[in-house]
């Protein structure tokens, strides 16, 4: 038996996942881009048949314009509940724009129910990763929960 036939292999077949993963990066950054001029142009269509599929590979900046395409109806019929979904993935993703935006979702309880505990934990995050318009949000917060009480 040919001991060097199993290194061998499985050293080609990292360094294939490796080029796949390159290539399927870079496809995706490109399809962001053309996703991006398509949304800026006004072309929302083309923007959300872009967006959409990566929305579903988990990129949390095709779900965050997801959200945005459902919550103003760019392109699409307005749907919020979408916008949530959408929202949440990239919030939990991390993505700290998702994040003010769906606290400001919930604050505002805009076609769907209003939840401050909800806002003021998204604006928190946010407000953590240095978005300073989450950050006088949740201030904002901060004084009109300690009014009421």
């Amino acid at each position: 038996m040919n001991t060097g036939f199993w290194p061998s292999f499985i050293a080609h077949i990292k360094f294939t996942l490796a080029f796949l993963l390159l290539v399927t990066s870079i496809e995706m950054h490109a399809s962001s881009d053309q996703a991006r001029h398509c949304f800026n142009s006004g072309d929302y269509v083309c923007a959300k048949n872009i967006w959409e599929p990566l929305a579903y590979k988990g990129d949390s900046i095709a779900q965050f314009y997801m959200a945005r395409i459902n919550q103003e109806g760019l392109g699409v019929a307005k749907n919020i509940s979408n916008a949530q979904i959408w929202y949440v993935e990239a919030a939990e993703s991390g993505l700290l724009e998702a994040q003010n935006n769906l606290a400001v979702l919930y604050e505002k309880g805009d076609g769907l129910p209003r939840d401050i505990n909800k806002a003021i934990k998204w604006y928190t995050l946010a407000a953590e990763q240095g978005d300073t318009s989450a950050q006088y949000n949740q201030d904002r917060q901060g004084h009109n929960v300690h009014e009421h009480h």
